[in-house]
């Protein structure tokens, strides 16, 4: 018995990918039982939209590369159990820069540094950044603009 093909994504799904928000994606937090330790929401739904959101932005990947490495950056400068203000601002600070010009990579980015509260946060923010950047590989190689 064969395997039923799944259907194939209609314009419908990529509208509600697009039109997903990162605050209503990370509504139910960044870390969960979902692979990579992330929560389920975001593991799913919410690193296909910001995927889609970026493809549809021509966001290069070195752009989102770029900002992998300062939420790394983050995690590594981390101390105690709380990110206190200053890094904080750090990472901002960096986000604001990798993200450059970039408005729909800067509006996920700063809305996941604005949801790391705690040492742990910092390694699920980086599994979902690469969780986004696999997709969004994938996509360029499989889709034609």
């Amino acid at each position: 018995m064969t395997e039923p093909t799944p259907p194939a994504p209609t314009s419908a799904d990529r509208a509600r990918l697009l039109a997903l928000t990162p605050a209503e994606a990370l509504a139910g937090g960044l870390r969960g039982t979902a692979p990579g330790g992330l929560a389920p929401t975001l593991a799913g739904e919410g690193a296909l939209a910001m995927a889609e959101q970026l493809r549809a932005a021509n966001v290069p990947l070195e752009a989102l590369d770029l900002c992998i490495v300062a939420f790394d950056r983050a995690r590594e400068r981390a101390q105690g159990p709380v990110i206190d203000d200053a890094a904080r601002a750090d990472l901002a600070r960096a986000l604001r820069v990798q993200a450059g010009d970039q408005p729909a990579l800067r509006a996920w980015v700063e809305a996941l540094a604005d949801r790391a509260y705690v040492r742990e946060d910092l390694p699920a923010a980086l599994s979902f950044l690469v969780k986004v950047r696999e997709v969004r590989a994938l996509s360029a190689a499989a889709l034609p603009r």
